[in-house]
């Protein structure tokens, strides 16, 4: 839900359920950057580069990630480099603020590599905040809920 508080265009930019994986049912892999990697999962690198370039190319100065950012609610170290590589470092560099709601699929309470337990660097980064439950927050004088 949107509410208007003043009058000013909001510009945002929404990505949901990229659902970072490297275990695809499709074994085929290309090159790319010196390394093998699965097909799909450098298309969903190319979606992520695609979206965060239109985001820094338009001066979009918000980011709503609506959940499912990884598959598996337990990501590997290879997962979790790809989603700070390709979409959360090139938006806090171009001082992008980042909300992230947290989905089913990013949710476990016996990992330490899940989003809960990377709240902690988030609140370091500053313009990164970890949305675990339903919650209100302000985007240049809009309410989201």
């Amino acid at each position: 839900m949107l509410t208007l508080k003043k009058k000013q265009p909001l510009r945002i930019g929404i990505i949901s359920d990229t659902h970072i994986w490297t275990h695809y049912a499709v074994k085929r892999t290309v090159v790319h950057n010196g390394a093998n990697i699965n097909v799909r999962l450098l298309d969903l690198l190319n979606i992520l580069t695609t979206f965060v370039n239109y985001v820094i190319d338009n001066d979009i100065k918000y980011v709503v990630h609506c959940g499912d950012v990884f598959e598996s609610t337990d990501p590997n170290e290879e997962v979790r480099k790809y989603f700070n590589e390709y979409f959360l470092m090139p938006l806090i560099k171009a001082k992008v603020e980042v909300f992230i709601v947290m989905g089913n699929h990013d949710q476990k309470t016996t990992a330490n590599t899940n989003l809960a337990n990377l709240a902690g660097i988030f609140d370091l980064l500053g313009n990164v905040h970890l949305i675990r439950s339903p919650e209100t927050f302000d985007i240049m004088g809009y309410t989201l809920h």
